[in-house]
């Protein structure tokens, strides 16, 4: 269940991770093979310059967080007004959609005691809702009924009274970091000797002569 994977995420307390923001989350259901092992502790797979990744998992599936530490901490804007808009992409779901969501204080206050985050920017008349609380009530949308994995990224606070708008975009599969960054070099630099031959400027018969060149 998505709660527990939030309880396991909040056991990271202490006053390192006060006013800690999550910057990205990927949520992942388990799959039909092996069971995943439940996790007491969050797994830190990365903790360098402020960013930390750390990983939950039990036998409903894992979550991966980003989380950003020692940043000044957000605060809400008198002249912010209209709707926030935030974009997630999902496996499994049919169609694309848009999703609204809006969290009163008590909303936060629930979920946040319920969970054990004793982070100070959950706190108060209007506070800081948790990333986690967001993906929770996307995920229990009609839309996403038969999401198998989900990404999203933080890329602007939420604060409790703000109307929410999630983009929701089907995907296929969703690129690993990985992946990306061979794609990545496979566009800057050719490999096949065909590609070579009809690179601009018959680049790969310059490059031939100056080669022999160089020999002589």
């Amino acid at each position: 269940m998505f709660r527990d994977l939030a309880r396991c995420t909040a056991r990271l307390k202490g006053k390192r991770y006060d006013g800690a923001v999550i910057a990205a989350a990927e949520w992942q259901r388990a799959g039909s093979g092996k069971p995943l092992e439940s996790n007491v502790l969050p797994e830190i797979l990365l903790d360098r310059h402020g960013l930390m990744k750390v990983r939950a998992m039990d036998a409903s599936g894992q979550l991966t967080l980003k989380m950003l530490l020692g940043r000044e901490a957000p605060a809400p804007r008198s002249d912010e007004d209209g709707t926030l808009r935030l974009a997630a992409d999902v496996q499994g779901i049919q169609k694309d959609g848009i999703v609204h969501l809006t969290f009163a204080a008590e909303d936060v206050a629930a979920f946040t005691r319920d969970v054990g985050d004793t982070n100070p920017l959950h706190e108060g008349a209007r506070p800081l809702v948790p990333g986690l609380l967001i993906v929770e009530q996307l995920l229990e949308d009609p839309i996403l009924l038969n999401c198998q994995r989900l990404r999203m990224k933080f890329i602007t606070p939420v604060f409790a009274g703000q109307e929410v708008e999630v983009g929701v975009s089907r995907r296929r599969q969703l690129p690993s970091r990985s992946r990306l960054q061979r794609s990545r070099q496979d566009r800057r630099m050719p490999s096949s000797p065909a590609v070579w031959k009809a690179f601009p400027c018959n680049l790969h018969g310059r490059m031939r002569k100056a080669m022999r060149g160089a020999r002589h």
